[in-house]
């Protein structure tokens, strides 16, 4: 409830001493007035929060957290630090959220949407869960299919999971002919809806109160735009580090508050050398020389000018699992309010189940590699290594953030490795928002609503995909050029509208050119056609156009996205992999290349050689001298096309004779 100015008045007006009835009752009854008035105010408040059922008598009934924070809570941005699973109760997740820098665990009830496509108007409306709702919906089919009899209908994950198994249930009534949307969990489903940034919608009376005790539906709640997500971060950290080498395991635990670390051993044999006992000295010599670019990120970590190490050395797994254990839980009891806790390994998943003593702190999870080094002088090499990995903590973590904030994902559901997750995460919400219906699915077939499986949307054999060469093997005595192409792929999504207008260009002007495969044609100017659906390629050729703008602004983490880009399509691991998108794309980037080659013709050279990053050119300029402003000329001329705004080509060799047989086979004077 926001404040007004009345309001602030009748506050400066209490904040001064009542004054008395018997020498001045005007004024004293004056003040009551405004007290009774601010106090009834007050109680419609609590109301509105918490319900009919709040009194100052029994507000312990609903926690410590209502008596103290609630109205705060109501009022404030929640910035998601991670989405996890409630493990006891399937469909609801844990929440933890950051407010005014401390970390708070809640629940939230993220609603099940699925669409039903009926083969005719008549809805099964008896068969309709308890608590569902149900209504028409005009979104558009991921196949093109007919959308004439589709419903939307919404739930709780569990009453989906309830009615699922049924086999006299909705899902299994013979009107409907397909069910879509329902590979979405529950925690993509809240990143994707609810982000980062939320806030509780305190309109309905009593939804506080009741939120607070039963868990917090969707409904409740409010996505905000993440501009200052994690701007002010001052949270306690403990960094698991993880290192495997020689058959060695080796654990060091920093906590962020305190110079004290432990460092957990497990050798191979009793006999096993140990680690130096320098590690304190070590740390100082490397914080000395690296200080000046650790006080860059002192708002993460403030690194202390020495630590003081314990190192235990084990020979039994589960003995030093167990200390593991302790020693984070021991780490944890020091601070007061719950920290944040980032692991690093080469099998982070794996240790942060083992982890049992973090399972109620957002835990930030970074994969690395064992680490190979040689036998001599080992130790010296991990003990820096262990202390780089801390002190490159702070960077990691400020980059993270800044990866987060962009994709509007929680920092701790980020998966650092894995672009192609921000890629499904943001492409779903923009073809939601196109009322689009999604094709999310963890197989490698898309989810078409069970039609995915009466036709053979793979592709085939891996060949089909091959992108052509064109190679003629000669000596050439003229100037040739060879062309460094990028970024072929992106320019294609990102001129896809224009390309198939263009198509035929090759198909004209090259019919002399072979490939190395004699089945490839380039004389036909067409290829086959494919069935991705148009308006979801308009969503992602809009969605990469915005990346590419902000990445030319130096903006990294767009960098990132339009880099994973090109796995995203072809990885059949991704959320949102399409057979038919990759077809199309593949198609698509022959097409430009074919029609690139079809603008150098044009300009008078012939081809040598080409794939998607390297072109060869051959000129009729008898020395390099005379060819470089030839060069330049087609470069800026090609570039100027639409078809070839976003291509990055660059001439990187000048050759005055070439003996070219392959790619891996040639000789010449540059």
């Amino acid at each position: 409830m926001e404040t007004t100015p009345e309001d602030e008045e009748n506050q400066r007006l209490l904040n001064q001493p009542c004054p008395s009835a018997l020498t001045d009752y005007v004024g004293f009854l004056q003040y009551q007035k405004i007290k009774w008035a601010v106090q009834q105010k007050e109680r419609v408040r609590r109301k509105k929060l918490f319900g009919d059922k709040y009194s100052s008598s029994d507000r312990s009934a609903v926690g410590d957290i209502i008596r103290k924070q609630a109205e705060h809570y109501a009022n404030s941005t929640w910035q998601i630090l991670q989405y996890k699973e409630d493990l006891n109760n399937p469909g609801d997740i844990k929440v933890h959220v950051l407010i005014d820098s401390k970390i708070q665990t809640l629940t939230f009830r993220i609603q099940q949407k699925v669409y039903l496509s009926l083969r005719n108007k008549k809805f099964p409306e008896k068969l309709i869960p308890l608590g569902a709702e149900v209504q028409p919906a005009n979104e558009a089919l991921p196949n093109g299919h007919d959308n004439g009899h589709l419903f939307k209908l919404e739930m709780s994950y569990a009453k989906y999971f309830e009615e699922s198994k049924r086999p006299d249930g909705i899902f299994q009534h013979p009107n409907v002919s397909a069910v879509y949307q329902s590979q979405i969990g529950s925690i993509e489903r809240a990143i994707i809806e609810l982000g980062s940034c939320v806030k509780f919608d305190n309109t309905n009376i009593g939804a506080l109160g009741k939120c607070l005790e039963r868990g917090f539906d969707q409904k409740n709640l409010k996505p905000l735009p993440q501009e200052n997500y994690l701007l002010k971060f001052n949270i306690g950290m403990i960094y698991v580090l993880h290192v495997i080498s020689n058959q060695y395991e080796i654990f060091a635990v920093f906590k962020s508050w305190d110079k004290q670390a432990s460092i957990l051993c497990l050798k191979p044999s009793n006999s096993a050398q140990e680690l130096p006992s320098n590690i304190s000295s070590v740390y100082s010599k490397l914080y000395q020389r690296k200080k000046a670019h650790l006080l860059q990120n002192f708002n993460i970590i403030e690194y202390p000018n020495e630590m003081d190490f314990t190192v235990d050395y084990y020979t039994d797994v589960g003995k030093l699992h167990k200390k593991l254990n302790n020693v984070c839980s021991k780490f944890q009891e020091e601070k007061a309010t719950k920290v944040l806790v980032t692991v690093q390994s080469p099998y982070s998943s794996r240790l942060v189940k083992l982890l049992k003593s973090i399972n109620d702190s957002p835990v930030v999870q970074i994969n690395s590699d064992e680490v190979n080094v040689p036998a001599l002088n080992w130790q010296s090499l991990i003990t820096k290594r262990i202390i780089n990995h801390y002190l490159a903590l702070a960077i990691s973590i400020k980059r993270m953030m800044t990866l987060a904030k962009y994709g509007n994902i929680p920092l701790c559901n980020l998966k650092v490795n894995n672009m192609g997750y921000l890629i499904d995460i943001e492409y779903s919400r923009r073809l939601q928002k196109a009322g689009i219906v999604l094709w999310w699915s963890p197989k490698p077939l898309p989810d078409y609503g069970g039609f995915e499986n009466d036709r053979n949307l793979l592709l085939g054999p891996e060949e089909s995909l091959e992108f052509p060469v064109v190679n003629r093997p000669e000596m050439y005595e003229t100037v040739c050029l060879e062309v460094e192409v990028k970024n072929l792929t992106i320019n294609t999504v990102l001129t896809s509208a224009v390309i198939n207008e263009a198509e035929g260009v090759f198909g004209n002007d090259i019919t002399d050119v072979k490939t190395e495969d004699p089945s490839d044609s380039y004389s036909t100017g067409t290829f086959a056609e494919d069935s991705f659906y148009g308006p979801a390629l308009a969503v992602l050729r809009g969605m990469v156009r915005e990346w590419w703008d902000d990445a030319v602004k130096d903006n990294s983490d767009a960098d990132s996205m339009v880099h994973g880009f090109i796995s995203w399509v072809q990885n059949p691991a991704s959320h949102l992999y399409n057979p038919s998108l990759n077809y199309h794309v593949h198609n698509l980037t022959k097409k430009s290349l074919i029609q690139l080659l079809g603008e150098f013709r044009k300009m008078g050279s012939s081809i040598v050689f080409a794939d998607r990053n390297k072109i060869i050119l051959r000129t009729n300029k008898s020395a390099v001298e005379n060819s470089y402003a030839y060069g330049n000329y087609i470069i800026n001329t090609a570039r100027s096309r639409p078809l070839f705004n976003f291509l990055d080509f660059s001439i990187v060799k000048y050759w005055d004779v070439l003996i070219w047989m392959d790619k891996y086979n040639f000789s010449g004077r540059v």
